[in-house]
Parts: C-alpha cells; sequence; structure tokens
C-alpha cells in the first residue's frame, strides 16, 4: 500500500510494534548512564519517545516528522562491566541490557579462536565483545554502513582499545554495487537503518561489497559470523560463499520473516550447514563438519 506521498507503507513499519512494556524496560538504560550527565541524557530521551506516536503518524501521512528527537538528544555514554559505549539516541542502549538476544551473546561468549565478522555492526556492541574475546588471537572484521552509526562504532573501538578491529562503512551485499540507505528517521521504538536495491530521494547512497572480498583482502579466516541487516540476511550470505566452503565458520544471523528463514537456510544447507533456532529472531548455522551441535562449539570455538 502507497501512502498520499507515494512512499511504501511497508518500509515504514516497526520491526517490532511499539508498547508500554518496550518503553518501560527501556527506562532502565537510565542506570546505565557513564556520567550524571549522560543519565540526565537518557531520561529526557526516554521523555522524547512518548512522541513516537505522532511523529510515526506525521512521516506517514506528511512525509516529515513533528518533533526529531534526535536533534535534542543524539547519544550519551553508557557503562556495560569494564567496557564504555557511545550509544545512539532511540532505544539501542538497550543492546547492553541482559535481556537482549542472551543466545548470542552466549555463542559470542564461547569464541576464542580465529577471525570474526560482525555484519550491521550498529555501534559496535558485538563488535567490542569479539574483540575482547579474541584479543591477540584473531581480527574482527565490522560492517556498518550508515555513517551516523559507523562513526559511534569507531568511537567505541577506540574508547574500548580493541585494536584488532577492521571497521567498514560499507554494506555487506551479494555482489559489488550500490545500495540506497533509508535512515532510521524517527528516533522512536523499533526501526532500524536498512538498505534497499533502488536508489530514490528518500535514501542515501553507499557502497557494497562482498564479505568474501574484505576477507580475502585481509587474509582473515573467520570462526564465527554475525548478521543482522534487518532483512537482508540472504544477501549477506551469498556474498561470503566462498568463505563458508572454504573457513566453515559457526554462522549467526537474524530472520524477521519466514521468506528470509527460508532463503538463508536451503543456502546454508546446500553448503552443508545445520540450522537451528536459538530465540524468537535469530538461528544459527553449525557447519555439518561435526556431529552435534555441542561438539561443533567445542571444535570451532576452543572450548
Amino acid at each position: 500500500m502507497k501512502t498520499r506521498q507515494g512512499r511504501d507503507d511497508r518500509a515504514l513499519r516497526p520491526v517490532i510494534s511499539p508498547s508500554l512494556l518496550h518503553y518501560l524496560l527501556s527506562l532502565k538504560a537510565i542506570g546505565l548512564g557513564y556520567r550524571l550527565s549522560d543519565k540526565l541524557k537518557i531520561l529526557i530521551d526516554r521523555l522524547l519517545l512518548v512522541t513516537y506516536p505522532l511523529n510515526f503518524y506525521c512521516y506517514r501521512h506528511f512525509g516529515r516528522t513533528l518533533l526529531d528527537p534526535h536533534k535534542i538528544i543524539s547519544d550519551y555514554c553508557c557503562r556495560l562491566g569494564n567496557l564504555v559505549f557511545h550509544c545512539p539516541a532511540g532505544i539501542s542502549d538497550m543492546q547492553l541490557s541482559d535481556n537482549y538476544e542472551p543466545s548470542v551473546k552466549d555463542l559470542v561468549s564461547k569464541v576464542s579462536i580465529g577471525d570474526a565478522v560482525d555484519v550491521g555492526a550498529n555501534f559496535g556492541l558485538f563488535t567490542i565483545l569479539l574483540s575482547r574475546r579474541l584479543g591477540e588471537h584473531g581480527t574482527v572484521l565490522s560492517f556498518e554502513p550508515d555513517p551516523f552509526y559507523f562513526k559511534l562504532l569507531t568511537s567505541n573501538i577506540k574508547m574500548n582499545k580493541c585494536r584488532n578491529v577492521l571497521p567498514i562503512n560499507a554494506a555487506a551485499w551479494s555482489s559489488n554495487t550500490k545500495l540506497g540507505l533509508m535512515p532510521h528517521r524517527l528516533g522512536g521504538l523499533g526501526f532500524e537503518t536498512k538498505v534497499a536495491e533502488s536508489i530514490d530521494v528518500s535514501t542515501v547512497e553507499i557502497p557494497a561489497r562482498t564479505v568474501d572480498e574484505f576477507l580475502d583482502e585481509f587474509d582473515l579466516k573467520p570462526k564465527f559470523v554475525k548478521i543482522d541487516v534487518e532483512g537482508a540476511e540472504y544477501q549477506v550470505l551469498s556474498g561470503m560463499a566462498g568463505s563458508l566452503r572454504s573457513d566453515r565458520p559457526v554462522v549467526a544471523f537474524e530472520a524477521l520473516s519466514r521468506e528470509t528463514l527460508n532463503k538463508c537456510c536451503n543456502f546454508l544447507k546446500n553448503l552443508h550447514y545445520r540450522v537451528r533456532q536459538i530465540d524468537e529472531r535469530n538461528h544459527v548455522g553449525l557447519p555439518e563438519t561435526s556431529p552435534t551441535p555441542n561438539e561443533g562449539h567445542r571444535v570451532l570455538f576452543g572450548g
């Protein structure tokens, strides 16, 4: 369905519908503020989130938001253990909570050998966690196409002294091409930056390259790959078929639709991977070189 301005409504629908529960859970992030000023910024940001429904309505029908929260609060610092992160305003800081993708975090906690790839790094949570896990024993290749999030990513890499990370400001794709970036506009719940093959006035042109090309360029051999790219997971996998055949990494990927899940599963099964669900949104592909998932973890994660 098209809006009055001709925009596709499907591109505007939240991945997760805004809810009172999400809002209340997001208030816990106030306690993660690094300094008192950061706690205050997070509090103001949460107050601004109540404008989300009105902003969404205005953008859908008039092509612009009534209020852009990012112009008031753009980012702030949060602490996670001995790590510090510049987080974008909105609810991205909820990634730091124990309730956010615990199954993926559990996989990351087992990584100890080889290189790793983080596709859709956002502000860098999993990139930094992987960097700390590998230390001098591996390199993390980190993809983030959005310039705003990439700036936060590189800041967090520097702030946490991660010297084994290669940040890439490009989209990972099935081929080398140009894509249209649809930035996160509303600063509210459930919207993420996405990429599209079509480029128009509502998108920003960005470069896209295959993961295989970067792995060859930097002579990396990944043992773990995390993919979270809001529906483009199949395209990313298609662009790293060479590594999947030769390096046999464990692959954690998000699938927000049945179509995406089926395409990813069929692709991985053709490369002799077993796929199993690890939570509501995420799945893991394990190479068939090991007879059981647990044994596969011991072999591939050095545990």
